[in-house]
């Protein structure tokens, strides 16, 4: 193929089926035409991480590349027609680009064009009201523009920071859905007590009174979930579970995984709430069986990844990522409390880095996070001050067994304080219980995993959060973020502690080279959260125990427990081995 482009080469985008969008070429050569089906195969292909590094991958048996853009049939998931269609005008400006009239109605509104100044009218006609705290409710400006880009873009995946009050923006958006175009909606959460807590933030907090006539809630302890009698009532009568749905229904994707195609056929609107989850498969086979929501599916989310396959999954299921508002935007309008990261680096013994630094993740992982350093961090933000009784602290961690050692020790050390230990799923009765004391009182520290505090907990009365245990990941550092920086009356900083261990050194080089700087993980992890709060424009304060305190670690004790891990590793892997190979072997026999 030429290097330039003719003048009649066009990429055409058509709808074909509900899920799939057809890409037509047309071009003034076969070889053309194949070039460029190729270019956008590979412009839309991305390893997927967890199988790239896992044995499967590395002994041949699976391939970690996900195609996103199938080059036989020429079609993509409808959502990442905006994604693919920006690739190719960035990557081949000449060639033309259409849409046709089937998927343009899928992103345009059937009333054109609606505005936040109508929206603005039509919010003050819902007479939103905090029933809790007695006070008539008046939408911020980012949360009207949520709801005007979700019914003006009908196939969009919205970004706004965790505090943001999205729930507000799904309430008035559900009412206008169900006003204007007469949808049956289902919005989706990923955990019960999300789907209690927008139930009650929609009745109570923007006093909706008929929430309750309008809303079926569908988790493991829902009023709402049909017994076992019911369900053979419906049967006998050749009725599915949709039937009894009223017009909204909130549920957890956990309880919708297993329900019949013909039930997610109801709905004609679907919101998923923190989208972020849709990079889960079980998530968007869901939205995929929501067949006739095709032209309104929209996820809103404080976490959305730019590029990589969580992006091509999350705006394949949804629509492409728009940001609506960020954290640093909500703080200098003062709805939000101002927040330092103070970024405190433990130096290990220049004799032991290199050692580390051979590990693999789960290695390191293990031995820096259970090495007393986090104790003796603690002693010096309690001791100093930086963590006091007047506050109210919550510690973060990956794992229960590190969680419940360090509670043991404060609890011992620092009897002032008050303890609450949340790990595993807490039900949303606990939850509530736990805020109503920590909003109330000071002296609080809570200690918990990432899973269980990075969505879900509203309590406003949180002054500093600690990152404990390191972690990458964007999901759980900012949802985390977003725990501690809501708005209280008696609060005027929020604080994050991030800890990571530097062990960190120079190569000596051999002959001519050149000394190379190594960074172990909990560096490069550091270094990744670092630009989260770039992104989000956090001040951070970079904070250095050198002379203070020096980590070290049992190096003969790792090196035992690492070969024992080995032999049993390398058991495991033999087992697999032989397991695929069987089923492979009848695989070949049935054929």
């Amino acid at each position: 193929m030429k290097n330039t482009i003719s003048n009649n080469t066009c990429i055409t985008f058509d709808k074909y089926s509900d899920t799939l969008a057809c890409v037509n070429i047309q071009a003034r050569s076969k070889e053309e035409i194949n070039s460029l089906n190729s270019f956008m195969y590979t412009g839309l292909s991305y390893f997927n991480d967890k199988a790239r590094y896992s044995w499967e991958y590395e002994e041949g048996f699976i391939d970690a590349m996900e195609y996103i853009y199938d080059r036989k049939n020429q079609t993509l998931p409808i959502g990442l027609i905006p994604r693919l269609r920006d690739y190719i005008r960035k990557s081949k400006p000449d060639v033309k680009i259409q849409v046709t009239e089937s998927i343009r109605e899928l992103y345009t509104s059937p009333k054109q064009n609606v505005d936040e100044e109508f929206l603005r009218e039509f919010s003050k006609s819902l007479n939103l009201y905090n029933e809790v705290d007695n006070f008539e409710i008046v939408p911020y400006e980012h949360q009207l523009k949520l709801v005007s880009r979700a019914i003006n873009g009908r196939r969009i995946s919205l970004l706004a920071c965790t505090s943001a009050g999205k729930s507000l923006s799904m309430c008035i958006l559900s009412r206008y859905l169900l006003k204007y175009e007469n949808k049956k909606i289902l919005i989706v959460t990923p955990s019960s007590a999300l789907v209690e807590q927008l139930y009650s933030d929609f009745r109570y907090e923007y006093g909706w009174k008929e929430a309750e006539d309008k809303c079926t809630l569908i988790h493991g302890d829902s009023r709402d979930k049909l017994s076992k009698r019911q369900k053979e009532k419906l049967s006998d009568l050749n009725l599915g579970e949709e039937v009894m749905l009223k017009d909204i229904t909130i549920s957890t994707w956990q309880s919708l995984q297993n329900k019949p195609a013909e039930f997610f056929k109801v709905f004609s609107a679907v919101l998923v709430d923190e989208a972020h989850g849709t990079r889960g498969e079980v998530l968007r086979n869901i939205l995929d069986k929501c067949v006739n929501a095709v032209d309104f599916k929209i996820g809103v989310s404080g976490t959305l990844p730019d590029e990589g396959l969580d992006a091509a999954w999350i705006e394949g299921a949804l629509g492409r990522k728009e940001i609506i508002v960020r954290t640093r935007e909500l703080i200098d309008l003062g709805i939000l409390t101002p927040i330092e990261i103070h970024a405190i680096k433990i130096p290990y013994d220049q004799s032991i880095r290199a050692f580390v630094n051979r590990q693999n993740y789960k290695t390191e992982y293990s031995l820096l996070t259970n090495n007393g350093s986090r104790k003796r961090v603690m002693e010096l933000l309690i001791n100093s001050n930086k963590i006091t009784t007047a506050q109210n602290t919550v510690m973060l961690y990956k794992t229960k067994a590190t969680l419940d050692e360090m509670h043991e020790y404060l609890q011992e050390a620092f009897p002032e304080f008050t303890y609450h230990i949340v790990k595993g799923e807490i039900s949303a009765t606990e939850r509530d219980k736990m805020r109503k004391v920590i909003e109330n009182s000071s002296g609080n520290i809570i200690i918990a995993t990432y899973g269980t505090m990075k969505q879900g907990v509203n309590i406003k009365f949180l002054h500093n959060l600690v990152f404990a245990e390191f972690s990458k990941s964007m999901y759980e550092i900012v949802q985390s973020i977003g725990r501690v920086i809501r708005k209280h009356k008696n609060k005027t900083l929020a604080r994050v502690f991030d800890i990571y261990d530097d062990c960190s050194y120079m190569t000596t080089p051999r002959g001519n080279g050149f000394p190379k700087q190594m960074a172990n993980y909990s560096v490069k992890h550091y270094n990744a959260r670092k630009e989260y709060y770039a992104d989000d424009k956090l001040p951070v304060i970079e904070i250095s125990l050198d002379g203070i305190y020096e980590a070290t670690i049992d190096t003969d004790s790792v090196t035992n427990k690492k070969k024992a891990a080995k032999k049993e590793a390398a058991k495991k892997v033999s087992r697999k081995k032989s397991t695929t190979k069987t089923v492979k072997k009848r695989s070949q026999f049935l054929d």
